[in-house]
């Protein structure tokens, strides 16, 4: 069958309400590329059903040969009911694409509130002894501790430090971590973004029209900014004159603890401590007013 034609008649029975879930499971499993984008697209309208027959059948799109499809499962998977099986899909998808900036960054958009669990299933994983390790799942792990970061909740926060500190875990892993909190609280570039043009009044404004997803795709806007970008959204609970800033409940010990080390690890650390306030640190100003709820 031709597949603009199976196109057609697919978003018809979507578009009078006439689609079944067997149409689309057969057009998940179809050859064409832009079909199985479509049926996943269209499956959207029973993933928020528990366990529903429809799901099977879409995960198996993780290991999709085509890239395509596999961006647009990660930006249909938030859709899911959270559970162990949402997070599962995720993590796949991470470990196993995450070089490709634009699957991360539509899988970050549909974790609401999961990512530190998704985080914690990566790192395991790769902790045991035939995980693979590749530098795309460790930019996927950065930009997951990136956002836990920029969401200023102070116990995720406490925990992904106490997970940077350990020792025991693989050095790859506790870097990607580093880089994640660099990311949220330096201004790192994060990993994946593309070399930036050369500077022209023409392609000055932001988002620039060739860098993917959250890193500023079209229509975007950057989720974290970079040296030298005129615009700087904070972290956490202070924006002090452009320069990002957190505040946590009390002291991030597991970091306070490597900022005490030798090595590149201490003054990593310690440019970090510089953008992070608790109760009793000192040099810390007084204490930022808790959020209203309307502000959380």
């Amino acid at each position: 069958r031709d597949p603009r034609t199976r196109l057609h008649a697919l978003w018809t029975l979507d578009g009078v309400d006439a689609i079944d879930v067997a149409t689309v499971t057969e057009a998940l499993e179809a050859s064409s590329r832009d079909v199985r984008v479509s049926a996943i697209r269209i499956a959207e309208r029973w993933l928020a059903e528990t366990s529903h027959p429809i799901h099977a059948a879409l995960l198996k799109r993780v290991d999709d040969p085509d890239r395509m499809v596999r961006r647009q499962l990660a930006a249909s998977l938030g859709v899911m009911v959270s559970g162990d099986r949402r997070n599962d899909a995720f993590v796949a998808l991470l470990s196993r694409h995450g070089d490709d900036a634009v699957t991360v960054d539509a899988a970050m958009s549909g974790l609401r509130g999961s990512e530190l669990a998704v985080l914690e299933r990566m790192l395991s994983l790769r902790a045991t002894e035939n995980a693979a390790r590749t530098s795309g799942s460790e930019d996927a792990m950065a930009m997951l501790a990136a956002t836990i970061v920029r969401g200023a909740q102070d116990a995720a926060i406490q925990t992904l430090f106490t997970w940077l500190a350990d020792e025991k875990r693989d050095s790859r892993d506790r870097s990607a971590l580093l880089l994640g909190a660099e990311v949220a609280l330096l201004g790192a570039t994060p990993p994946g973004t593309p070399e930036r043009r050369p500077a022209d009044a023409s392609v000055a404004t932001l988002p620039c029209p060739t860098c993917p997803g959250g890193r500023a795709g079209p229509g975007g806007a950057y989720a974290f900014q970079r040296p030298g970008d005129p615009t700087v959204v904070a972290a956490g609970r202070a924006n002090r004159g452009g320069v990002r800033s957190l505040r946590l409940n009390r002291e991030p010990v597991p970091l306070t603890s490597l900022a005490a080390r030798d090595g590149e690890i201490r003054s990593r650390a310690t440019r970090l401590i510089e953008r992070i306030g608790w109760p009793g640190k000192p040099g810390d100003p007084a204490p930022v007013a808790p959020l209203t709820p309307e502000e959380q």
